[in-house]
């Protein structure tokens, strides 16, 4: 007896759990950053709150992925310029309008910038 099953019903089946099972669910609508292990894990800002970024979240020069997504920022975060390892910074759903590109200047490894 075959186990194959037609792909549409397996990824039905799959979609179904990811929306029925609150653990699963973050998986649904997790980016690729957020699931796969690249070095240390990402500095996980979202839903904060914040108006500014505080020092001790840029403390760690070293840190590649910042999430920022869904707080209260306003402009740029100039101290983000200290991390100077990131490759990924994810600001959307801010309340952003202008960017100074000084702070931008010092982050020479960043290949995602997500407004």
């Amino acid at each position: 007896e075959s186990m194959l099953v037609p792909i549409d019903e397996w990824w039905d089946t799959v979609m179904s759990l990811l929306t029925h099972d609150k653990y699963l669910e973050g998986l649904r609508t997790a980016r690729p950053a957020q699931l796969c292990y690249r070095g240390p894990n990402p500095m996980n800002w979202n839903k904060a709150m914040l108006d500014d970024v505080p020092l001790h979240v840029v403390a760690d020069p070293s840190m590649d992925i910042m999430l920022l997504e869904m707080n209260n920022l306003t402009t740029f975060p100039h101290n983000l310029a200290r991390l100077t390892s990131l490759t990924e910074l994810w600001l959307s759903h801010n309340r952003i309008h202008t960017i100074d590109p000084e702070p931008l200047a010092a982050m020479t490894c960043l290949e995602l910038l997500s407004l």
